[in-house]
């Protein structure tokens, strides 16, 4: 990692995430989904002044849709097949 202090890093010239595995499973779930979002706001073009304020919200609510609503996730992959 390169900050010491980050749980997850997404290097864009890699297309690579790393993570920290070290946290817990929820935090591992909120930090991956975290990177995810930030990759996919700069694939997308995607500028806004709060970027780490606005990915760390919606993942935080993106896992917790999934977390609490487990059929929603298995209807959502049943979809994608």
């Amino acid at each position: 990692m390169a900050r010491a202090e980050a749980f997850g890093l997404c290097d864009f010239e890699k297309q690579l995430i790393l993570l920290d595995e070290s946290q817990s499973d929820e935090s591992l779930q909120d930090t991956f989904m975290h990177e995810v979002l930030h990759a996919i706001c700069f694939v997308l073009g995607i500028d806004v002044e709060s970027e780490e304020s606005l990915v760390h919200k919606l993942a935080t609510g993106l896992c917790t849709v999934w977390n609490q609503n487990p059929a929603a996730w298995l209807w959502w992959m049943f979809l994608t097949k």
